[in-house]
């Protein structure tokens, strides 16, 4: 237990720090790509301070040149953090949430047609 709160209190703290330097370098260039590539590697570093793996299958697959639609079913907190990881080659851009045409919860046609506009 004592180990689980200081793993959180590192992971506050990093995120503390990270969160103004990637803001700060995100305003450095119009692509974001120094600011992703730095959000990257705090997402490495906190799983690998939660202790946490990230198996991906498929991967060979995907074509980094093209666009896709990945969505996440929130099951943990980490689980953004995962998908950063899994799609190391990967630009990830955040869509919206919206609620379908059932009025279930979810990523709207009008979130995946934003997407492509990227």
């Amino acid at each position: 237990m004592v180990i689980g709160i200081l793993r959180l209190i590192v992971f506050g703290i990093d995120t503390a720090f990270w969160i103004p330097a990637v803001m700060l370098a995100s305003l450095a260039d119009r692509d974001a790509r120094l600011a992703y590539r730095m959000a990257q590697h705090w997402a490495a570093f906190n799983l690998k301070l939660t202790g946490t793996r990230v198996a991906v299958d498929g991967l060979e697959q995907l074509d980094p040149r093209q666009s896709y639609v990945f969505m996440s079913n929130h099951r943990s907190n980490l689980d953004v953090l995962a998908l950063v990881e899994a799609l190391w080659k990967f630009q990830l851009r955040v869509g919206g949430e919206g609620k379908s045409s059932s009025g279930s919860r979810g990523s709207d046609g009008a979130c995946v047609r934003r997407a492509r506009s990227w």
